[in-house]
């Protein structure tokens, strides 16, 4: 695919160091026409059965940019506009303004998502690029909810909001006062936030955002509140690098997601042969239900055997396309005491312990991270018990 890049993606460096991919505006249309479209047509098809004129809240933040020497634009790969005339289609599509993409601060974007989309009875989806998003956006309505109702009433912006005024103004311009709507919306609050989502939005058909590996903790906490009786749907698993599948099964609980080979060719190597540097490769006419893999892409970007480092395993086929869930990160370990743990197993782990220990509360999130608090006691502690301190720690959200 030959041409100037529009924007040069960069990766999030999360298990490996960062790097910079360049993207056509073809490789944006094939992420967009094939995967995307085909995920929105799963839902359609299943949950709306028409095609539906409403709106969607897309919670995002801020589009920063850095520039190359020769002045190509460079991004997380979630803020490149998968549209070239996205000012005129975000208008029409969104119920946020194309100018609240200007506000700096995430706390007064994701306030500002909520004003607009409360405004709109008949909101079809809420979308995200994570779960985690989509959950901290509803603590963040459940905490402010009153000065969300008093703006719809009066059709004005929370002047306590760190807003620029040019922007402020611009808000401003798209509201005018909704005093039954809000009077609506109070009505539901006062009841409390479980179902949520159906009792404000009635007509909403889906949540869309990526519910696999860590993020599958929120997406059970939105299930368990917020968003009850709706489902939560991962629609494509994707990466800076490459695009894998797309998931053409809204209702299921865990996503699955059919690899889709006219994005990218792919190889897949065992498990077990993960590590090595030139291992073997399986073609997805060779992998077999119930195994795991590492997936090799090659693609458009371009990219030629690229190793995502992704293990997925194959769960089964439809048609003649491998169909597979997310499992983790090649070599995304923890070395617990000289055992080296998966964030899988250490998932596993955690969950088991609220059952058994925590009285079965519902884990929001959890972080481990190495301590040198404890370095100081590791000789005594070794001497009087013959054990080693534990050099981690789990600092964990519970909600009751």
């Amino acid at each position: 695919m030959k041409g100037r890049p529009l924007y040069l993606t960069l990766t999030s460096g999360t298990t490996a160091r960062l790097n910079t991919y360049r993207r056509l505006f073809g490789s944006l249309q094939v992420l967009y026409c094939k995967f995307l479209l085909v995920a929105g047509k799963a839902v359609r098809d299943l949950l709306c059965k028409t095609p539906s004129l409403q709106r969607h809240v897309v919670f995002s933040y801020k589009t920063t940019y850095t520039y190359s020497p020769a002045g190509i634009p460079i991004s997380q790969v979630t803020d490149v506009p998968l549209k070239t005339n996205y000012q005129e289609w975000a208008r029409v599509t969104l119920t946020t303004p194309p100018c609240a993409r200007d506000i700096s601060t995430d706390q007064e974007i994701i306030y500002i998502h909520l004003l607009f989309a409360l405004r709109d009875r008949y909101l079809y989806s809420i979308d995200a690029v994570f779960a985690s998003t989509v959950y901290y956006a509803f603590v963040l309505l459940e905490q402010r909810w009153m000065e969300l109702v008093e703006d719809i009433r009066l059709g004005k912006v929370n002047p306590t909001l760190n807003i620029e005024k040019h922007v402020r103004h611009a808000l401003n311009e798209e509201l005018e006062p909704m005093p039954e709507r809000a009077t609506e919306l109070a009505n539901e609050f006062y009841k409390g936030f479980d179902a949520i989502v159906l009792r404000i939005w009635p007509h909403c058909h889906v949540i869309n955002a990526a519910t696999a590996g860590s993020l599958a903790m929120f997406t059970r906490s939105l299930r368990s509140k917020y968003c009850r009786y709706i489902p939560v749907f991962s629609p494509v698993f994707a990466s800076t690098e490459v695009c894998l599948g797309v998931n053409l099964w809204p209702l299921d609980e865990v996503p699955n997601f059919c690899l889709t080979p006219s994005c990218s060719f792919h190889e897949f190597i065992p498990e077990a042969n993960a590590d090595e540097d030139q291992p073997k490769t399986l073609f997805s006419d060779q992998v077999k239900v119930g195994q795991t893999y590492e997936v090799v892409a090659t693609s458009l970007n371009p990219l030629y055997r690229y190793r995502t480092g992704d293990l997925v395993t194959i769960r089964r086929f439809y048609e003649q396309a491998p169909v597979f869930e997310y499992r983790t990160r090649k070599g995304a370990l923890f070395n617990i005491r000289g055992e080296k743990v998966t964030d899988v197993i250490l998932t596993t782990a955690i969950k088991n312990c609220s059952k058994k220990h925590w009285n079965d509360k519902m884990i929001i999130d959890f972080v481990c991270c190495d301590s040198h608090l404890v370095d100081n006691l590791g000789g005594a502690e070794y001497a009087t018990t013959g054990t080693l301190p534990c050099y981690y720690v789990f600092l964990n959200s519970l909600m009751e």
